[in-house]
């Protein structure tokens, strides 16, 4: 259950923020209306920084948003900020230092002169990076670099016997029914000195029809050819039977099961 923290009933005089980035850069700001050092560290009042919101939970999932302005000295405009460490601290009236609470800047909106920073707990910070880290969905694009694919070992060019709306009848394609669902289907057509492409998006084929997405344009009626290229659901499953490429699969560590492995 979630306690929405009232900043004017709290006891602090101001706050005290230790950030730390992740490439180990470190400020030291204070929300106090002019520089104070405390336990030998000077606490600096560039930006501005406030805590203008804050939220906490019984299971710590905690979050509260800062306020600044931009500062040379300080947080500047397009920082690397995201994923910095927050220790914020509370000062009383005998210039005492207490820990308040950590969170870690998830949300860098910037403005035109001030920005804000949403910050949340350790607990919300790792939870998303598990559900990064043990993706089940690829986070190669096809054919890129980290995917490795050679698009011209799946693609293939077939002559067109006709073109009826958004369905191409075509040569044999000697493929799976839906092989070539969610690929692309291209076209060029001779127009005077110049040869136009158009692509379509593939939603469905058979042995020897393309079924396009949306209405193509009349130009295509005059294409002799077709190439088709065939596209990716950026599944384990697909990635392991149909290109043969688990090796390059970027969903790791996702371990998939025998049955899968075994086909």
């Amino acid at each position: 259950m979630g306690n929405m923290f009232n900043l004017k009933q709290a006891k602090a005089v101001y706050y005290c923020f230790h950030i730390k980035y992740l490439c180990g850069k470190q400020l030291f700001l204070t929300s106090n209306d002019q520089d104070i050092t405390i336990n030998n560290i000077s606490y600096k009042t560039s930006s501005g920084l406030s805590l203008k919101e804050a939220n906490f939970t019984d299971s710590g999932l905690s979050t509260a948003i800062l306020h600044g302005i931009f500062v040379e000295t300080a947080i500047i405009r397009n920082s690397q900020i995201l994923g910095a460490r927050i220790d914020i601290k509370t000062v009383n009236e005998k210039q005492q230092l207490w820990d308040f609470i950590s969170l870690y800047v998830t949300k860098f909106q910037q403005k035109e002169l001030d920005f804000y920073l949403e910050c949340q707990s350790e607990v919300i910070k790792y939870n998303k990076s598990l559900l990064k880290i043990y993706s089940q969905t690829c986070r190669a694009n096809f054919a890129d670099n980290s995917c490795g694919i050679d698009i011209s070992k799946f693609s293939k060019a077939l002559q067109i016997i006709k073109i009826e709306e958004n369905v191409v009848t075509c040569e044999e394609i000697s493929k799976d029914n839906n092989y070539f669902k969610l690929g692309i289907a291209v076209f060029k057509v001779k127009n005077g000195g110049d040869l136009l492409t158009f692509k379509y998006r593939i939603v469905a084929n058979s042995n020897e029809t393309l079924e396009l997405e949306g209405t193509p344009t009349l130009e295509i009626q005059q294409a002799k050819m077709v190439t088709i290229i065939p596209g990716c659901d950026k599944q384990f499953i697909t990635c392991h039977q149909k290109y043969k490429n688990s090796i390059n699969f970027r969903g790791e560590p996702f371990i998939p099961d025998d049955k899968v492995l075994s086909s």
